[in-house]
């Protein structure tokens, strides 16, 4: 069921129910935060290493939550909607099937587990971000709706 016909402690219960199994597996490391913005999302950005992001949103472009994930040092897990996966590559995490949250777990389980990996997919991510404003991102996608 999509995540607008459920309210917020539903959504919550979802996510605990799917995922149950990772987070008893890797204890402090996985959140349910819900909602955030401002401060609260820049600090929770900042002190994290995966942006998980299981968009198939209709008009999904290129959302403005994965480059501050990116400039923030995540390594990003997105779905192969709309042009995501023209924008995400193995160099910045990785993409996966809509609605799979069995691809979301083994996703994380392999980053966690490879420290080496995640490093490196936070690094690119930062120097890619450093390179890229949010000029050239535009731009980019731009490249990317044209030529499709």
């Amino acid at each position: 069921m999509s995540d607008n016909y459920l309210n917020k402690n539903q959504i919550k219960k979802k996510f605990f129910d799917l995922f149950e199994d990772l987070i008893n597996n890797f204890p402090g490391r996985i959140f349910y935060h819900g909602p955030v913005s401002g401060i609260k999302k820049v600090d929770l950005l900042k002190s994290s290493s995966i942006f998980i992001l299981p968009t198939y949103y209709p008009t999904e472009a290129y959302p403005i939550s994965i480059i501050e994930a990116m400039a923030s040092g995540n390594a990003i897990v997105t779905t192969k909607h709309n042009y995501l996966e023209k924008i995400i590559s193995k160099k910045n995490g990785k993409t996966i099937q809509i609605k799979d949250s069995n691809q979301i777990v083994s996703t994380i389980k392999n980053l966690f587990s490879d420290q080496q990996k995640l490093q490196i997919i936070q690094r690119n991510n930062l120097i890619q971000s450093k390179k890229n404003n949010l000029d050239n991102h535009l731009s980019e996608l731009y490249k990317i709706i044209i030529n499709d």
